[in-house]
């Protein structure tokens, strides 16, 4: 799994769109999880950290994938000027803020992802203006 972050975020502002997001079958070379959400429905969905691309007529973000050959990954995500990162989960932007009040800080795994959604929802996402400033780490 590969997690996209910014060495120095200079200039970095959280942008929140109301945009739909589309997520692949978990496969190789993908962030694409299966995961049960506070719901406890089982759904498809990305990490925070994942790059995305917009599509401006669909108004839908769909996952920036490593390159695969053979089955096995070959290459990281290409960085690219106008990508995203995804920048906080659902379970932080339901709410509108970071619920610390009830947070219990103990890591469950279940609320660092944006579910697959059909119908527009709030994406907070990172837009990438210095390809120099973004580092591709495995997760």
């Amino acid at each position: 799994m590969y997690i996209a972050r910014f060495k120095t975020a200079y200039h970095q502002v959280e942008r929140v769109f109301d945009s739909k997001i589309t997520v692949d079958t978990p496969a190789v070379g993908s962030n694409a999880v299966n995961y049960v959400n506070a719901e406890g429905k089982s759904v498809k969905g990305l990490p925070v950290g994942t790059m995305v691309s917009y599509n401006k007529s669909t108004n839908t973000f769909t996952e920036v994938k490593a390159t695969v050959s053979g089955g096995s990954v070959t290459a990281a995500p290409a960085v690219t000027l106008g990508n995203y990162i995804i920048a906080q989960s659902d379970a932080t932007m339901s709410g509108g803020h970071v619920p610390v009040e009830t947070l219990s800080y103990k890591y469950i795994g279940k609320c660092d992802f944006v579910a697959e959604s059909a119908e527009n929802k709030p994406i907070a996402l990172f837009e990438i203006t210095d390809v120099n400033d973004v580092v591709i780490g495995v997760k």
